[in-house]
């Protein structure tokens, strides 16, 4: 078989057909193919069940809905706009006393995306990571005061 590196649903099969084949084991197929044991197993549990329709049928990321419709981030600006409650963690709790289940990284990703926080660098020598390096003009410096 011949498959592109794009197509990941040609390599998934190899790897299950070759395991159903019994032409190793599910640690040396990983190995032949350069993937984890775990990725290996699952593969070949998926096509055993559902066959090459089983890696093409299911969608990633989430399975349901996503929770923050319109009302849920309607609740969001009220408790941070209207009640100052600014902090994400007292947010998921006012939602909650609401009925309403939220992480706070969607909290926070309604937030952002609305304009009403701004993301802060954890370190502040990464805002401008040019600032980490030397530059010539440095080295030239650190020269010139040694001689």
């Amino acid at each position: 078989m011949q498959w592109t590196d794009e197509d990941r649903l040609t390599k998934r099969i190899a790897i299950a057909q070759l395991y159903e084949l019994d032409m190793g084991s599910q640690e040396e197929i990983a190995a032949a193919f350069q993937i984890s044991t775990k990725s290996a197993y699952n593969y070949i549990r998926i096509f055993a069940s559902k066959g090459s329709a089983g890696f093409v049928l299911g969608k990633k990321g989430p399975k349901g809905q996503w929770k923050i419709n319109p009302e849920l981030r309607a609740k969001i600006f009220y408790a941070f706009l209207k009640e100052g409650v600014v902090e994400y963690e007292q947010i998921r709790a006012r939602l909650h006393g609401w009925g309403e289940s939220v992480g706070l990284s969607s909290i926070r990703q309604v937030l952002v995306e609305n304009g009403l926080i701004q993301e802060v660098p954890a370190f502040a020598d990464l805002a401008n990571p040019g600032e980490l390096f030397h530059t010539n003009e440095d080295e030239n410096q650190l020269i010139n005061e040694g001689g």
